[in-house]
């Protein structure tokens, strides 16, 4: 019980001295807490666009992409979420036009996951690209 005592000191101190640092200037600390005030923004606003006010059925999706694009500057993360829209979008109509080309879900998946994996590796969608595969899995395995 006695060691708990002491561990629970030493983190509340820690914890301190991390609050102290952040309100007394420019520092990691403070960085921190912006990425974190950010993140959560971004997170919030979609939900409440998409899930509160639109009722979206898969409104889940808006937040969670969203703290994932947070990035270090409001740039890095508009050019990364324009390069994911892009990748999803592109994964999104193969996926589409060879399942209705073919009307088989497995033989579409064996043909389409290769490809678009393939072409999400393209330099322009960054590290983006995945989000291709991401795109054409959604339309082959969310039903109609």
């Amino acid at each position: 019980m006695r060691s708990a005592t002491l561990a629970f000191r030493r983190w509340a101190g820690a914890a301190i001295s991390a609050v102290r640092r952040v309100w007394d200037g420019p520092g990691p600390e403070r960085v921190l807490v912006v990425q974190a005030g950010k993140a959560a923004l971004a997170a919030w606003v979609p939900w409440a666009v998409v899930g509160w006010w639109l009722q979206a059925p898969m409104a889940f999706v808006a937040p969670w992409v969203a703290v994932l694009l947070v990035e270090s500057t409001a740039y890095r993360s508009v050019a990364h979420g324009l390069q994911q829209l892009v990748a999803i979008a592109v994964g999104t109509v193969i996926a589409t036009v060879v399942a209705l080309l073919l009307g088989s879900t497995m033989v579409t998946m064996a043909l389409v996951l290769p490809a678009v994996l393939l072409l999400g590796q393209w330099q322009r969608l960054g590290s983006q690209g995945i989000c291709a595969a991401t795109g054409a899995l959604f339309v082959l395995t969310g039903g109609r």
